[in-house]
């Protein structure tokens, strides 16, 4: 049985429009889905979804990512939160 009592969006804003792939991600947690967000400061948003025990793994997982697409000029910023409210 999945338990998906957490959630996490990443809100981003691109400088190249270039698609990725993420590591594995910890135990039941999944990719929800992504979209247009309406700000210009973060336009971009992906939402994930899985166990709170894993929870922090998650977020450094997608810090991580993130970090590397902004190193790399793909990004131009990003933040993780809890809710929807970027």
């Amino acid at each position: 049985m999945i338990n998906n009592d957490s959630v996490i969006f990443v809100f981003y804003d691109l400088k190249e429009n270039e698609n990725w792939t993420y590591k594995k991600f910890p135990k039941n947690w999944t990719w929800t889905g992504a979209g247009y967000t309406g700000n210009s400061s973060y336009s971009r948003e992906e939402q994930f979804n899985g166990p709170l025990k894993y929870r922090e793994k998650m977020i450094n997982i997608l810090k991580d990512k993130f970090t590397e697409l902004e190193r790399k000029g793909i990004v131009i910023r990003f933040k993780i939160k809890d809710s929807y409210k970027a």
